[in-house]
Protein backbone atom coordinates (compact mmCIF):
# COMPACT_ATOMS: atom_id res chain seq x y z
CA UNK A 1 0.00 0.00 0.00
CA UNK A 2 1.99 3.14 -0.87
CA UNK A 3 1.23 6.21 1.25
CA UNK A 4 0.59 8.72 -1.77
CA UNK A 5 2.07 12.02 -0.34
CA UNK A 6 1.69 14.24 -3.13
CA UNK A 7 4.08 16.86 -4.57
CA UNK A 8 3.64 20.45 -3.55
CA UNK A 9 2.28 22.44 -7.00
CA UNK A 10 5.24 24.87 -6.49
CA UNK A 11 7.85 21.76 -5.85
CA UNK A 12 6.19 20.39 -8.92
CA UNK A 13 7.34 23.21 -11.35
CA UNK A 14 9.80 24.18 -9.58
CA UNK A 15 11.35 20.62 -10.70
CA UNK A 16 9.77 20.55 -14.41
CA UNK A 17 11.32 24.07 -14.76
CA UNK A 18 14.75 22.94 -13.60
CA UNK A 19 14.63 19.65 -16.02
CA UNK A 20 13.32 21.10 -18.38
CA UNK A 21 10.59 19.37 -18.63
CA UNK A 22 7.82 21.95 -18.91
CA UNK A 23 7.19 21.36 -22.47
CA UNK A 24 7.07 18.17 -22.61
CA UNK A 25 2.86 16.94 -23.23
CA UNK A 26 0.58 16.85 -19.94
CA UNK A 27 0.22 13.25 -19.73
CA UNK A 28 3.84 12.33 -19.86
CA UNK A 29 4.53 15.33 -16.66
CA UNK A 30 1.48 13.40 -14.90
CA UNK A 31 3.37 9.94 -15.85
CA UNK A 32 7.07 11.59 -14.29
CA UNK A 33 4.81 13.18 -11.17
CA UNK A 34 3.50 9.84 -10.56
CA UNK A 35 7.60 8.45 -10.83
CA UNK A 36 8.63 11.41 -8.46
CA UNK A 37 5.44 10.62 -6.57
CA UNK A 38 6.51 7.13 -5.87
CA UNK A 39 10.31 7.10 -5.31
CA UNK A 40 9.10 9.96 -2.36
CA UNK A 41 6.95 7.28 -1.14
CA UNK A 42 10.12 5.03 -1.22
CA UNK A 43 12.37 7.51 0.74
CA UNK A 44 9.62 8.33 3.16
CA UNK A 45 8.81 4.81 3.91
CA UNK A 46 12.75 4.21 5.02
CA UNK A 47 12.79 7.04 6.68
CA UNK A 48 9.57 6.37 8.64
CA UNK A 49 11.28 2.77 9.28
CA UNK A 50 13.96 3.99 10.64
CA UNK A 51 12.72 6.35 12.82
CA UNK A 52 10.07 3.84 14.19
CA UNK A 53 10.18 2.98 17.99
CA UNK A 54 10.53 -1.06 17.91
CA UNK A 55 7.59 -2.11 18.73
CA UNK A 56 5.77 -0.30 16.04
CA UNK A 57 7.63 -1.33 13.43
CA UNK A 58 5.66 -5.16 12.62
CA UNK A 59 2.59 -2.83 12.45
CA UNK A 60 3.79 -0.37 10.49
CA UNK A 61 4.92 -3.10 8.11
CA UNK A 62 1.58 -4.58 8.51
CA UNK A 63 -0.07 -1.34 7.27
CA UNK A 64 2.15 -0.87 4.53
CA UNK A 65 1.42 -4.33 3.00
CA UNK A 66 -2.45 -3.85 3.45
CA UNK A 67 -2.36 -6.56 5.85
CA UNK A 68 -4.45 -4.16 8.53
CA UNK A 69 -6.97 -1.67 7.77
CA UNK A 70 -5.96 1.91 9.09
CA UNK A 71 -4.71 5.03 8.03
CA UNK A 72 -1.06 4.85 7.58
CA UNK A 73 -0.57 8.63 8.00
CA UNK A 74 -2.70 8.98 10.93
CA UNK A 75 -0.20 5.78 12.41
CA UNK A 76 2.72 7.66 11.84
CA UNK A 77 1.57 11.02 13.43
CA UNK A 78 0.70 9.14 16.77
CA UNK A 79 4.09 6.99 16.70
CA UNK A 80 6.43 9.44 15.30
CA UNK A 81 7.39 12.35 17.79
CA UNK A 82 8.86 14.47 14.40
CA UNK A 83 6.40 13.36 11.68
CA UNK A 84 6.09 16.66 10.12
CA UNK A 85 9.90 17.15 10.17
CA UNK A 86 11.00 14.10 8.57
CA UNK A 87 8.35 14.77 5.63
CA UNK A 88 9.21 17.71 5.21
CA UNK A 89 13.28 17.42 5.28
CA UNK A 90 12.89 13.80 3.25
CA UNK A 91 11.11 15.52 0.31
CA UNK A 92 13.49 18.32 0.41
CA UNK A 93 16.19 15.92 0.10
CA UNK A 94 14.63 13.57 -2.92
CA UNK A 95 13.94 17.11 -4.52
CA UNK A 96 17.29 18.50 -4.10
CA UNK A 97 18.82 14.98 -5.18
CA UNK A 98 16.98 14.97 -8.30
CA UNK A 99 18.21 18.10 -9.50
CA UNK A 100 21.47 17.40 -8.04
CA UNK A 101 22.08 14.59 -11.10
Amino acid sequence: MAMNFSIPQAQKEQLFKKLNLTDLPADKQKEMIKSLSTLLDTELSLVFWDNLPTDKKAEYARLLAGEESGNITEFLQNNLPNFSGLLAATAEKVMKDILAK
